[in-house]
């Protein structure tokens, strides 16, 4: 077991490294404490270790690893940062999703990576894809509207995956 500062919202696992993407949690004087991405070395799981660290500008919600970069969903868009040399991760760039774009600041509930386009389930029903092939400049290649139940309120996308050119979407109300 390891004790972190903030609370564990999403992780990934790619070999013997765990990454968490935390959220902040606040001490007695309302000092921020933790938040971000971490890296944690796991080959022997009874004692995890610290191998690396980059500190967030706003909560961390899920991540997804590939090929030494990290996609970091938060709570503003999606940040992507160079994790090769854990020593100096780098931020490549910064996807906001809470302008005119992001449909009035939702939140990214789920993403998922294929073929360099990042897919990101919205929790008021809509879906980004991203061309990520060049990791420092994000380019929004489709988007779908929110959406709307029977009622009238808000669909919900709980979680997505991406197969055979099909995406496919847990939501709320009606599955």
């Amino acid at each position: 077991q390891l004790q972190l500062p903030g609370s564990v919202q999403g992780l990934f696992v790619d070999g013997s490294t765990l990454y968490l993407a935390e959220q902040p949690a606040w001490d007695s004087q309302q000092q921020v404490m933790g938040g971000g991405l971490r890296a944690l070395d796991v080959s022997d799981p009874t004692h995890p270790r610290e191998v690396g660290y980059a500190p967030g500008r706003d909560d961390a919600l899920d991540v997804l690893v590939a090929d030494g970069i990290a996609y970091v969903a938060a709570t503003h868009g999606i940040r992507v940062l160079d994790i090769a040399d854990w020593q100096r991760p780098t931020e490549l760039a910064h996807y906001d999703t809470s302008g005119p774009e992001g449909r009035l600041g939702a939140i990214i509930l789920d993403m998922q990576l294929v073929d360099h386009r990042l897919y990101l389930a919205f929790d008021h029903g809509s879906i980004f894809v991203l061309d990520v092939s060049r990791p420092h400049a994000l380019t929004l290649v489709g988007h779908s509207a929110p959406g709307f139940g029977p009622e009238g309120g808000w669909v919900e996308f709980h979680g997505l995956t991406v197969a055979d050119g099909h995406v496919f979407i847990a939501s709320n109300p009606g599955g």
